[in-house]
């Protein structure tokens, strides 16, 4: 490990993170993280980017927690936070609902591994390409799958609601389901109704 000490720039709670590590060597360790492709782009597993993080930072130098903020039995919400040292250097969140085949009986397992890979990608690990990484964007794929086995209501488009505070919008196509932010609370994820 290098002696070198590390500022990142982010904050958390106002005060600059700062911890001794050696990442030099992430361009190294990104270039050996094996990707999936997915629509023809590159992604890497959450578990790539977590054999990534233990390589940089062995325990217990580097450690990962994760905490669940919300969960109502049909969704939940999970934030990871990512530590070197006893300094927080990356945090991400996930939400995931409770539908789907995967989903149904795993969507707290999945949402947890989200929000491990986005801290992780925030970091630096395995995010060349992109934060997103390939389990979520799987699941994005599966979401796209199912919505375009339902029938749209009327013609020219279909009703879906937020499913965070329920505000409905008209969509012209399922692909808009996944780039469509909800202008009330600024939810991704919708539902068709």
């Amino acid at each position: 490990m290098s002696d070198e000490v590390i500022n990142f720039g982010g904050e958390e709670d106002s005060v600059e993170t700062e911890f001794v590590g050696n990442p030099g060597s992430i361009d190294e360790i990104n270039s050996r993280l094996k990707t999936v492709s997915i629509k023809g782009k590159p992604y890497v597993e959450v578990t790539q980017r977590v054999l990534g993080f233990r390589e940089l930072y062995p325990p217990p130098l580097g450690r990962i927690e994760t905490q669940l903020l919300q969960d109502n039995g049909d969704r939940c919400v999970v934030k990871a936070l990512v530590y070197v040292g006893d300094q927080l250097v990356a945090t991400g969140h996930a939400y995931e609902v409770r539908k789907g085949m995967i989903n149904a009986t795993s969507y707290l397992e999945n949402c947890e591994t989200s929000a491990v890979g986005r801290a992780l990608g925030i970091l630096g690990i395995g995010s060349t390409e992109s934060i997103a990484s390939a389990d979520e964007m799987r699941a994005i794929e599966e979401t796209e799958t199912s919505l375009d086995e339902k029938p749209a209501p009327y013609s020219g488009g279909f009703i879906a609601a937020c499913e965070v505070c329920g505000m409905q919008y008209r969509f012209e196509s399922p692909q808009q389901l996944t780039t469509s932010i909800c202008g009330q609370c600024g939810n991704k994820t919708f539902r068709v109704v």
